[in-house]
């Protein structure tokens, strides 16, 4: 009765370990002229996108995924808000707070792709896009 008890507290141990050294994900976002953007969205199969809320006041940015694999797994399990953090998007675009006294929405004020770079561990901070270095510029 010892032995399979080893045998499950070391597999615990190993899924432990592999979690802890996996690799995580750093995004760089390069901006790009709204052309691109839909020339790589009309090559792709399949598109899918995600709102997310911007750090202002009614700004958000709107993440494209052209081959939306994971991300729509994921997206069908109910995670679909957490999407821009665990996987990298293709695309984004940062859409201005609507001003005015009718609150009337504005178009995006900017057009990236994501560049992405493996890092290590995952759970160090720094991880993901930074969303308020594309904002600013």
């Amino acid at each position: 009765m010892q032995a399979p008890r080893r045998t499950w507290v070391r597999v615990a141990l190993g899924v432990a370990l592999a979690a802890a050294l996996a690799p995580g994900w750093q995004g760089t976002l390069v901006p790009v002229p709204h052309d691109d953007v839909i020339d790589a969205a009309s090559r792709s199969g399949s598109a899918m996108g995600v709102v997310r809320a911007g750090d202002g006041r009614g700004d958000e940015w709107h993440v494209q995924y052209l081959d939306p694999g994971l991300a729509r797994l994921l997206a069908d399990l109910g995670m679909r808000g957490a999407l821009p953090s665990l996987v990298p998007p293709d695309f984004v675009a940062h859409v201005p707070a609507p001003v005015g006294p009718k609150e009337v929405a504005t178009r995006a004020d900017g057009y990236y792709r994501v560049e992405t770079s493996l890092r290590w561990p995952w759970w160090l901070p720094g991880g993901g896009v930074r969303w308020d270095a594309a904002a600013a510029r």
